[in-house]
Formats: structure tokens, sequence, C-alpha cells
């Protein structure tokens, strides 16, 4: 879901589950593993991207319910134009 205010920027989030399931591919061939469920989640931020210069930031996150692994990232992009 994302929001794009009156001067062009945007901002949004989106979250979602992953229910157990059975992997077939995990272990190449041999026997299928039960691969736990996890909840997973992405926040954004946007300026004006018809400006000459415009940066667009983002973080991850993802929590396994079995075992409460969590995987995070996030990052930046500089987008310039002449």
């Amino acid at each position: 879901s994302g929001w794009q205010f009156r001067n062009n920027w945007n901002i949004g989030f989106w979250s979602s589950r992953a229910f157990e399931g059975v992997s077939t591919g995990t272990l190449r061939g041999g026997p299928s593993i039960t691969r736990p469920g996890a909840w997973r989640g992405n926040v954004w931020a946007e300026t004006d991207r018809r400006k000459p210069v415009s940066v667009n930031v983002y973080g991850f996150a993802s929590i396994e319910d079995e075992s409460g692994t969590t995987q995070r990232n996030g990052g930046a992009f500089l987008m310039i134009r002449p």
C-alpha cells in the first residue's frame, strides 16, 4: 500500500504471511522438507522522481515462526539526471 503526497513524494509499506509448506527443491533432489512459516514486511519512502536528483530509501524484515530467525536489510538509491 502506498501514498503519494501533493509534492510527489511517496511512502508505502506492505506485509505478508508465508505459511508453513513443503519444499522439494531445497535438498536438490533429496527428500522434501517442511519450510517454516514467516512474517515479512517492507517500508519505503521516495522523493519526487521528476526532479534532477531524487532519493529512495527502504527497509525489509522477516521473522520465521519456529526458530525466530530474523532477516533485515535496507538501502537507498540516489538518482541523478542531467
